[in-house]
């Protein structure tokens, strides 16, 4: 992201392929055409363009250009945030984001509050549907943003990528999976997702002022609570398993499904549109509260065998 760094290294390592951050913030093609005309191999575009503004920069560029296709969002321009560093000290544009965007805050106006809850919290971008038009405007690479993120989110959501990024490439009919998009919301989702600001059409809804972390999928609401026996009955919107995990909209932590039961008898897996009753659920729950299911057992075990297999071994001459 610096371009005195940069310089050095270029001249210093002629053959070292210098990458220019999306903390550059290059946005347009003028930003584009000078790191080219300096020497760097590719730039990361600002997560900020629209599709037609990173297919007219690959069109009028030799440069390599990558993109942001899928995670986390910021609420401010790529590479310009300095909350992070004046109210935490941690600068985002040195690696170190404290986050601050995703703490709660209160509109006011003339000193009354006028709305609140976390303000300033994207939702994570998904940019699935827009993969064939990005590859045949020219992006060279996609970026998959997974800092923090668990072995499992990565086996996951590049397998699904990958699956696709093939299928823009074959020729064939180009088709998402619906089971593939909520895998991919099951992994890791905020605010159930949205195109960032990839669309060509202003996002209205980026922000989501819900909730600041991971919702996983929304799996029913408490029809009834047994406070003294611990026991939440509900009709499931998924299907749900012994070792799942969930959350309850009036509590922070989560919830690993230990005992499930339907008609009095335990079940270890249910079915869309079942009535169930989860037992073992202490805490702030009352009937008409909204349950996400976070996590699959099921899916991260698919992930876990999926790189404990593999054992690739690449020869490195240094």
């Amino acid at each position: 992201q610096d371009l005195g760094l940069a310089m050095k290294l270029i001249k210093a390592f002629p053959d070292l392929p210098i990458h220019g951050s999306t903390q550059m913030t290059v946005h347009n093609l003028n930003g584009a055409l000078e790191l080219q005309d300096l020497g760097f191999k590719r730039v990361v575009l600002a997560r900020e363009l629209s599709t037609n503004e990173i297919e007219y920069i690959c069109k009028n560029t030799n440069i390599e250009i990558e993109c942001f296709a899928h995670g986390a969002l910021c609420i401010s321009y790529s590479g310009q945030c300095l909350f992070s560093s004046i109210i935490g000290g941690r600068s985002g544009n040195r690696g170190k984001c404290a986050g601050p965007c995703r703490l709660p805050f209160e509109l006011l106006e003339d000193g009354k509050n006028i709305n609140s809850g976390y303000l300033l919290s994207t939702r994570d971008l998904c940019g699935l549907d827009y993969l064939p038009f990005l590859i045949e405007a020219g992006v060279t690479c996609f970026k998959i943003e997974g800092r923090m993120k668990s072995p499992e989110y990565v086996a996951t959501v590049t397998r699904i990528y990958r699956k696709y990024i093939d299928l823009a490439c074959s020729g064939n009919e180009y088709i998402v999976d619906e089971k593939d998009r909520k895998e991919l919301l099951q992994m890791f989702n905020r605010g159930m997702s949205s195109p960032g600001h990839l669309s060509n059409e202003p996002n209205t809804k980026l922000v989501f002022k819900e909730k600041p972390n991971n919702m996983g999928l929304f799996l029913g609401i408490v029809q009834k609570y047994n406070l003294k026996k611990g026991l939440i009955t509900l009709k499931l919107n998924e299907p749900i398993s012994i070792g799942d995990t969930i959350s309850l909209e009036k509590e922070t932590g989560s919830y690993t499904v230990s005992e499930l039961m339907k008609n009095e008898h335990n079940i270890t897996q249910t079915e869309i549109g079942q009535i169930v009753t989860i037992g073992r659920m202490k805490g702030k729950i009352s009937s008409g509260d909204k349950i996400f299911k976070l996590s699959s057992k099921s899916l991260n075990q698919q992930a876990q065998e999926s790189y404990e297999k593999e054992n690739k071994k690449i020869p490195l001459n240094c």
